[in-house]
């Protein structure tokens, strides 16, 4: 048992949406283009990438600049529509978070830019979390400490008082240098258990 725990703190993408992975978006680029997946994992790529999801720039100014640096149309590069078609809510979680909410604050934070978060936002019901937290919106993205300080402060709660649950770990290792406990993410059978050892109440 850790110390009361109360408020969870969900990833959306990658946990309450199952999406593609970051390589499987290079290799659609490298298939429409020509060039090799690694061309797009270069620093100017993803300082576009993670300008726009820090809210440095508008959606538009990201595409411009990734249709600058590639050479692709907007069309080609599919931005939005490419995760729009490979975007699942993963109905397990949202019952697992159903059922914390009647015990717990619960929310949602997310790195996320302006467009494939509006197309997520198509997908899962805001109402289901007290909150939702995107990184576009807090001007920073995770693992960047000030992001999990910056939702403990909006949660009003202390580190301790709080559990984080992501699939990625760098994530994780970000949320638990906070102090947040923290669960690296599987699936939904496996947080189950993981939720239950911690000694989370899943009751309604």
């Amino acid at each position: 048992m850790i110390a009361e725990i109360k408020a969870i703190i969900f990833d959306l993408q990658g946990v309450v949406i199952g999406m593609h992975s970051d390589a499987e978006y290079f290799q659609h680029l490298s298939k429409v283009s020509g060039k090799p997946a690694e061309f797009f994992m270069s620093a100017p790529f993803i300082n576009n990438w993670t300008a726009v999801e820090k809210g440095e720039k508008t959606f538009d100014e990201f595409i411009s600049t990734s249709m600058e640096l590639s050479g692709l149309t907007a069309e080609q590069i599919d931005w939005v529509g490419f995760y729009k078609a490979r975007a699942k809510l993963n109905t397990d979680v949202v019952s697992l978070i159903k059922a914390l909410r009647c015990n717990y604050k619960v929310v949602a934070l997310t790195n996320a830019d302006p467009g494939r978060y509006a197309a997520a936002s198509e997908i899962f019901d805001q109402s289901m979390f007290d909150e939702v937290y995107t990184s576009f919106s807090l001007g920073a993205r995770k693992p960047d400490r000030n992001v999990f300080i910056m939702v403990l402060d909006g949660l009003g709660v202390g580190p301790s008082e709080a559990l984080y649950i992501d699939d990625r770990q760098e994530n994780v290792d970000g949320a638990e240098a906070v102090g947040i406990n923290s669960i690296l993410f599987k699936d939904a059978e496996a947080l189950t258990g993981q939720l239950n050892a911690l000694g989370i109440n899943l009751r309604k």
